[in-house]
């Protein structure tokens, strides 16, 4: 079955500066806000296909090392029908506005990384907007040739006219497939027709990775922005006795030393560990002053269990008759009487 779409409401189209075409979606995440209007900024995970004939995708999740700056490309580009040396790959950028309610939110979803879910959750809104790319190209081509759009073929960022051997790339036909209204609904290619998905990949990035350019979360900077390092409680369900903090406050550009304490057992974060934060001008003097802290800690009222404890429960409940949950017929005359067991 080939699945088909509608876009009204999922994807909107537009024209770069410099004669290409952009197409911008809205994940169908519950952290979407109101439909985009049309003086909201677009930053959205996006499509870029430039006069030149490159292709920028924007990813809209994080890449932490799993690769998703590989496989969601990818899914987009099957769908578009380009080579995989004509994707350039960034991460779409996050756009945050406040709403009536004076509370901050994001226009475009969330962009996270958890759970194993970006590939699946992703697979169908990646598919239709390459589709939906593609679908506007063949159109735009269609009216330059005056030729029936089904006479149309795609492969490798270009549109082609087997029976004429025309052929147009999609950097040619990009400003005026920004003119044409998006297609109602464009079909999915079937798996059969995959000419990377499925199939191996140099990631995007890989040069920038081992030559170590890329810019990590520790790496940021911001005016005025301090540096904080927590020393957590060691046992579970344990909480601060004692803390003596004055040699930690004694380091040089040290600012404040904070006690966090544990969250509630009834609180869904309970699982956090009681902690004692430094908070300090660099990362270095916050680590020193982590170092000089002297805390004790209670142990938790679980302090006692290990291996050890499991096992010897183990052997002490399989010794006793146990808590009976349904008591029905005669299990050893059934066995007694079965043909076989």
């Amino acid at each position: 079955m080939t699945p088909s779409f509608t876009r009204r409401e999922f994807l909107e189209v537009s024209a770069l500066a410099a004669g290409g075409m952009m197409i911008t979606m809205r994940p169908s995440a519950p952290a979407v806000a109101s439909p985009l209007g049309k003086t909201d900024t677009v930053m959205g995970p996006y499509l870029k296909i430039f006069s030149n004939g490159f292709v920028e995708i924007g990813g809209p999740v994080p890449e932490l090392g799993q690769g998703v700056h590989t496989s969601l490309p990818m899914i987009l580009a099957e769908e578009l029908d380009v080579d995989w040396g004509q994707v350039r790959v960034v991460q779409a950028p996050i756009y945050m506005r406040t709403n009536a309610q004076g509370r901050v939110e994001l226009v475009h979803g969330r962009q996270h990384a958890g759970g194993s879910h970006s590939v699946r959750r992703q697979w169908p809104n990646l598919r239709r907007m390459g589709a939906t790319a593609r679908a506007q190209l063949i159109r735009a081509a269609a009216r330059r040739w005056g030729i029936d759009a089904a006479a149309l073929t795609t492969r490798s960022g270009e549109v082609r006219h087997e029976a004429s051997g025309r052929r147009s790339s999609y950097g040619d036909l990009a400003a005026a497939a920004a003119e044409i209204p998006l297609s109602e609904d464009v079909t999915l290619k079937s798996a059969d027709q995959f000419r990377l998905v499925g199939r191996d990949h140099p990631p995007p990035h890989m040069v920038e990775i081992v030559t170590g350019k890329p810019i990590f979360g520790i790496d940021a900077t911001l005016p005025g922005m301090l540096d904080a390092t927590i020393e957590r409680c060691p046992y579970l369900d344990g909480e601060i006795a004692s803390l003596d903090d004055s040699a930690a406050l004694a380091v040089p550009g040290v600012r404040q030393v904070v006690r966090i304490e544990r969250p509630p057992l009834d609180r869904y974060y309970r699982q956090l560990a009681a902690g004692v934060a430094v908070v300090a001008d660099s990362a270095w003097s916050a680590r020193k002053g982590r170092r000089a802290l002297e805390i004790e800690w209670t142990r938790g009222p679980h302090h006692d269990e290990s291996t050890e404890s499991f096992d010897r429960q183990c052997e002490q409940l399989l010794a006793g008759r146990g808590q009976i949950v349904r008591d029905e017929g005669d299990c050893d005359a059934a066995l007694a009487a079965a043909a076989s067991t």
